[in-house]
C-alpha cells in the first residue's frame, strides 16, 4: 500500500479498500494516515458459515468480525441474519406481560416483566418522561 498526495480530489467519490492505495489531497491529514493505518493493520477477513438453524450458507464480513471484536465477542454468530430476525420476532412475541398500576400517575398498564415487592413500577408515558423522552402510543 502506498500514500499518494495529489493536489486535487476527482470529481466522483472514491470508497476505500484495503487493496487501494490511499490518496490524499493536498496536505497529508492526520485522518488519512489513520485509515491507512487501520487498513495495513486489518487483520479480518470474510468468512463462510453455515446456520445452525437452517444449514444455509452464510458471509460473515470483515467489518462485522470487526464490529463483533470492537464490542467484546469472542465468538462467530451461529445464526444466519434471517434466522436471527425470526428467533427475535419469536421471542417479542412470546413474552408475558404483567398488569401494573403506575406509581406515579395510577394509571393501569402491562410491563413485559414481573415487577418485585416493595418497587414502585412506572406506566410507559411515565418511564419515557423521566426519560426525557416522548411518550409512545
Amino acid at each position: 500500500m502506498r500514500a499518494e498526495i495529489l493536489e486535487s480530489p476527482p470529481s466522483h467519490k472514491v470508497k476505500l479498500r484495503p487493496s487501494d492505495d490511499v490518496v490524499v489531497y493536498g496536505r497529508r491529514s492526520r485522518r488519512a494516515r489513520e485509515v491507512k493505518t487501520r487498513m495495513q493493520t486489518s487483520q479480518f477477513q470474510d468468512q463462510n458459515l453455515v446456520c445452525k438453524d437452517c444449514g444455509k450458507q452464510f458471509v460473515w464480513t470483515a467489518g462485522e468480525q470487526e464490529f463483533y471484536a470492537q464490542k467484546g465477542f469472542n465468538n462467530p454468530p451461529f445464526r444466519c441474519q434471517d434466522c436471527r430476525s425470526k428467533r427475535k420476532a419469536e421471542r417479542m412475541t412470546s413474552r408475558t406481560m404483567t398488569k401494573i398500576t403506575c406509581s406515579k400517575c395510577g394509571k393501569e398498564d402491562e410491563v413485559p416483566f414481573v415487577p418485585r415487592k416493595g418497587t414502585g413500577v412506572l406506566c410507559r408515558a411515565c418511564f419515557a418522561e423521566s426519560r426525557g423522552q416522548r411518550p409512545m402510543a
